[in-house]
Order: C-alpha cells, then sequence, then structure tokens
C-alpha cells in the first residue's frame, strides 16, 4: 500500500510477517501444506498492497489495513453459536457451519462430499486476486468439498465479535466431477466488529459436463470489513451458474475470476449491491474466454442510498483459441436522488479472435421520472410507488436465478435488505 493510503511497504512487511509468528501454531499442515503457505506469503510479500492511485482498487477502502490484525486467533468455546442462533434451514439441504473460520461439527450434518484430508485446491492468482493469497497463508479451516453425483449443500460462515481484534480466514473449495451436479448456498453473517476483517476465499473447478448452482449471500453485520476473492475453472460442457448478493458490511471487496478453458463451457452471473449509509462496495470481474463456443452471460444491478459507493469493474477477455464465444455484460445501478451516493459501473470488453459475439452496457441514474409520475397518477402513493420501482430493478437480476428454491431465497434476502414491505407483500 502506498503511503497515501496509511502503510509504507516496509510498514506491511513487519506487520505481515509479525502475524506468521503469531499464529503459526494455529496452522496446520493437513489442512494447507507448508510449502503452499510458504509460497503464498512471498506471493503477498512481493504484491503488497494496492494503491489508491490504482483504478482496479479506488472504489475499495482499504485503510483499516494499516491497523487491523493479520493473525487468526484460537477459538473459544463462547464464540461457537448455539443451534438457536443459527439461520432457519433450507429443505433438502444437507448444512455446514464454520465459525471464525473453524469447522463445527456438532452444529453440522453429515456429508459425504466434505473431505477433511485430500490435495488442497490452489488456483494460480494474479494481483487482481492478491488477498487470496493471504488466505491460502493463514485459512485455519477449510470446506473441501468433492462432488460426484447430485448434491445440495447449504454453507454458514459465520464470525463473532471477538474479545481481540484479529482476520478470519474463511476457506472453500469445491471441485465437481464429469457430470456432477451441485446446488450450493453460501453464506457470510455474523458481527465482526470495525477492529478485524473477513478475508474468505474460494476455489471452484467444474469438470467436463458439470453444473453448479451457486448463491452467494454476504450479509454480515453493518460495521464489518469483508474481503472476498472467488476464482473459477470450467472444463468442457460445464455450467456455472452464480447469483451474489453484497448487502452487508460497512466496506466489501469482491474479487472474482473466471476461466473458461474448456470448449462450451457456460457462466452465467446474477450480482446485487446495495448501499446504505456509508457503505463501500467494490465488485470486479475478470473472465477468461479460453475455449470455442465459450459463453458468459453478466447482469449486475446496483442500489445505493444516502452517501454510499458502489462500484463493478468487469472485464472480459476473449484469446485466439476462443473462436465462435459469445459474451453480454449489462450492468445498471439506481441512485437514490435524496442523498450523495455514488456507482460506478465500468464494462470492459478485449477480443483476440474473430467469429465473437460480444454486447456490453452500462447505465446509472434515479427512478425514471415518467414511470414514477405514471405510478402516482393511477392513485399510488410516493413511498409505495418508489419502493415498487425500486424491486422491480433489482428484480431484474434475481428473476434470472433459474433455480427456484435460490432465487426466492434470494428475493426474501433483498427484501429484507431494503425493508420493502410492498413487494414483501407483493410476493407473498
Amino acid at each position: 500500500m502506498s503511503e497515501e493510503a496509511g502503510s509504507s511497504r516496509g510498514a506491511w512487511e513487519k506487520r505481515l510477517r509479525t502475524a506468521i509468528m503469531q499464529s503459526a501454531p494455529l496452522l496446520d499442515a493437513r489442512i494447507l501444506p507448508v510449502e503452499a503457505r510458504s509460497r503464498a506469503i512471498e506471493k503477498a510479500l512481493a504484491a503488497g498492497l494496492p494503491e489508491l492511485r490504482n483504478d482496479t482498487w479506488r472504489y475499495s477502502d482499504l485503510r483499516y489495513l494499516s491497523s487491523v490484525p493479520l493473525a487468526p486467533m484460537e477459538l473459544a468455546p463462547a464464540d461457537v453459536p448455539e443451534a438457536a442462533e443459527l439461520p432457519e434451514r433450507l429443505e433438502g439441504f444437507v448444512r455446514l457451519v464454520f465459525a471464525n473460520g473453524r469447522y463445527i461439527e456438532d452444529l453440522s450434518d453429515s456429508c459425504p462430499a466434505l473431505l477433511k484430508r485430500s490435495d488442497a485446491l490452489m488456483p494460480e492468482r494474479t494481483l487482481h486476486e492478491r488477498f487470496g493469497w493471504l488466505n491460502d497463508a493463514f485459512a485455519t479451516d477449510v470446506a473441501r468439498l468433492v462432488v460426484s453425483a447430485e448434491q445440495r449443500i447449504e454453507l454458514l460462515f459465520i464470525t463473532t465479535d471477538t474479545l481481540d481484534a484479529q482476520s478470519f480466514y474463511p476457506r472453500l473449495e469445491v471441485t465437481l466431477e464429469a457430470g456432477a451436479s451441485l446446488t450450493l448456498v453460501e453464506r457470510h453473517l455474523g458481527n465482526a466488529s470495525t477492529a478485524s476483517v473477513v478475508n474468505a476465499a474460494v476455489q471452484l473447478f467444474a469438470a467436463r459436463g458439470s453444473h453448479c448452482r451457486h448463491l452467494r449471500w454476504q450479509q454480515l453485520a453493518s460495521d464489518a470489513r469483508f474481503l472476498d476473492t472467488l476464482q473459477v475453472a470450467l472444463d468442457q460442457d460445464s455450467t456455472y451458474e452464480l447469483a451474489q448478493l453484497a448487502l452487508g458490511a460497512q466496506s466489501a471487496r469482491s474479487s472474482v475470476r473466471a476461466a473458461l478453458f474448456g470448449a462450451g463451457a457456460r457462466l452465467a452471473f446474477n450480482g446485487v449491491s446495495l448501499g446504505m449509509n456509508r457503505r463501500r462496495c467494490d465488485t470486479s470481474l475478470r473472465v477468461d474466454h479460453i475455449a470455442p463456443h465459450t459463453s458468459s452471460d453478466q447482469v449486475f444491478r446496483a442500489l445505493a442510498r444516502d452517501r454510499a459507493q458502489v462500484a463493478c469493474a468487469s472485464r472480459v477477455e476473449v484469446l485466439p483459441g476462443a473462436r465462435g464465444a459469445s459474451s453480454t455484460q449489462s450492468l445498471r445501478g439506481l441512485l437514490d436522488g435524496a442523498g450523495n451516493a455514488e456507482i460506478d459501473l465500468r464494462p470492459q470488453l478485449e477480443i483476440h479472435t474473430d467469429e465473437v459475439k460480444a454486447t456490453h452496457g452500462a447505465t446509472t441514474g434515479a427512478l425514471d421520472a415518467n414511470t414514477l409520475f405514471y405510478l402516482l397518477s393511477r392513485g399510488l402513493d410516493p413511498a409505495t410507488a418508489r419502493q415498487l420501482l425500486e424491486w422491480a430493478f433489482i428484480e431484474d437480476a434475481i428473476s434470472r436465478v433459474a433455480d427456484p428454491a435460490l432465487r426466492r431465497l434470494a428475493e426474501k434476502a433483498v427484501l429484507e435488505c431494503l425493508g420493502n414491505i410492498v413487494a414483501s407483500e407483493a410476493r407473498q
């Protein structure tokens, strides 16, 4: 991180090496090999922290990293939630529970897909996914799933407001074998304070002909800090459908990279970010079309109120071997004109071959005045009319979630966050 961001490279290196010494007794080599952890530390040291002038990171509020402890700590008994404190169970899903990055067996169901001992899934990372290196180095446990048939799994990553400030490293590794089918709900919730940070990392490999439907749902407390790295590799004729909800935390940064390296691989991304008060939420997508006849579709909808800042940068690169690829990017933002909120949307395309279908677009603005006037003229009061229009805007992304169960979950989560009574009643 540059000096203008609050920490010199030397200070960052000192803090990182101190964290290594503090956390060494907690880092199980059976979870992640020592060699892999060492390489990750060296990568993190070499990369440093992003500078504020870096366009990829300028909407990510990372100043807190100059003071937040980087080391994880022991899990205290008081930090393990009670069963009654957990969210309502999802019918037909196997539940796995992690607290402060540790697997809680007593709160989890039996799950044959969960492997406690196997080779780690360690993707190549770039500076775009740099915070994944910290997770590689400091993860204290891992949800390692190998799916060979059809599975429906719910993962709860719960973070508690511990007595001492620390960093938490939830980690998920998913391997879908050829022809497998997985419906996955991944939830990040809890009340980590501003003195701590949650640094999550997810790696997913989809083998030939496999299909994954993935709902990622971040709803941490309003003063939490959240860093998130997701890397996906898709083999021939595999499909990955991702619905990503950024609904919580004071500062949230999500770095997503997908590599479509198998012919016919398909990616569908539907994202929603809600900014309230002074929340800063930044989503950065990188999609690499490597093989022929691959496809990616991205739909992102953002709503910002008060003095919130929401950003989404989506970059799609079609490489020379990806003839016949197709890509669409639709990024839209809705501003509440009553405050000083900001939305920044940046779609990018880089194409290195012919025979490609690609479209992209980004728009940001307030509610359409003509539509609002029409609803008011039909007898609706201003508050009801605004709620209906806001929900129609957000629902444009959620309605594209193909799995009915995941779509209902996403609708419920967003409506609760918005406090949209009108749309909630209409949904019932």
